[in-house]
């Protein structure tokens, strides 16, 4: 259905409160962004918005907010309220892959207005939303959603930071996943292409956001030695050690201590990463576990267990 008709011959219209922003203008990296000037008709704001009011104030209109229950499998209307720039753009992102069209993003587009129209020459699909006071919020200003043109197979707007995300779960669960099965049930659920390169990024980025990257996890060391540093009575005199080959990115052999807590759990003493898992660094590993002073040497009877 349309609301309003455009009064711009020129898309996307200037800023209706001055002259045009000279800040970045870039889309979200994850749309197609493409000059939309030509030939193109545009948006206008529409009279019954007030862009200094929100769906909060006493007086003024009640607009729904988007829930992000929805994210895939949208649903827009004419004075919808989005909690961010980015919320609207990947929302577009799924109104895209979902209807299996082409969306592009003006490259005029800056940090308090979103334009976006269908790809297909003379197809009458827009949408733009501008940001209320607070810079925070963005509203949906005008809102076309009849398209003309037919589906297609080749989706643009389905990107790879896009995919991780909706596909999140399924990685969480199944970290595994082979990128072959998951590219296929991709392909299948949404019924638009998705390249192996797009599908393996998909799993990366997936991953990463789940388990953070290598050298986040380096980066807590220090929390993870104030916590072996504690006092933790009932510790039974034996101490086990091993070696566990390292799989990341960065390689390597993780040599580690534990002792058993009183709860039979594994109590982490010490432990060391060494390039490669041989006699000297075994001994180096013993040397730097027996220096480790009074929390070792008081128990007489301490045993060695591999």
């Amino acid at each position: 259905m349309s609301f309003r008709d455009p009064k711009f011959n020129d898309f996307p219209p200037p800023d209706c409160h001055g002259e045009e922003s000279e800040e970045a203008r870039g889309g979200d990296e994850e749309g197609s962004e493409e000059d939309l000037s030509d030939n193109s008709k545009g948006f206008s704001d529409s009279d019954n918005f007030d862009s200094d009011k929100t769906s909060d104030d006493e007086n003024g209109p009640k607009y729904p907010s988007f829930n992000s229950i929805d994210t895939y499998n949208p649903q827009f209307q004419l004075g919808m309220l989005f909690s961010s720039k980015k919320e609207f753009t990947t929302i577009v992102q799924s109104l895209a892959v979902r209807t299996r069209r082409n969306i592009k993003f003006a490259k005029k587009n800056d940090k308090r207005r979103v334009y976006a129209k269908c790809a297909e020459e003379g197809c009458d699909f827009r949408i733009h939303a501008l940001a209320l006071g607070n810079q925070q919020t963005f509203q949906i200003r005008e809102y076309h959603s009849i398209h003309k043109c037919g589906v297609n197979f080749h989706v643009k707007n389905c990107k790879s930071t896009w995919l991780g995300e909706k596909y999140e779960d399924l990685f969480r669960t199944d970290p595994r996943r082979a990128v072959k099965g998951f590219r296929q049930d991709a392909i299948k659920d949404m019924r638009v292409h998705v390249s192996r390169n797009q599908a393996y990024r998909a799993k990366w980025k997936a991953l990463k956001k789940i388990e953070g990257s290598s050298e986040e996890q380096y980066g807590t060391m220090r929390d993870y030695a104030e916590e072996l540093r504690r006092n933790n009575p009932g510790c039974r005199p034996i101490v086990g050690v091993d070696g566990c080959h390292l799989k990341g990115p960065h390689g390597g052999v993780l040599l580690t201590a534990v002792g058993i807590d009183p709860n039979n759990a594994c109590y982490p003493i010490a432990f060391a990463v060494v390039s490669i898992e041989n006699r000297d660094a075994w001994e180096a590993a013993h040397k730097s576990l027996c220096s480790l002073g009074k929390s070792l040497r008081q128990y007489q009877q301490l045993k060695a267990k591999t």
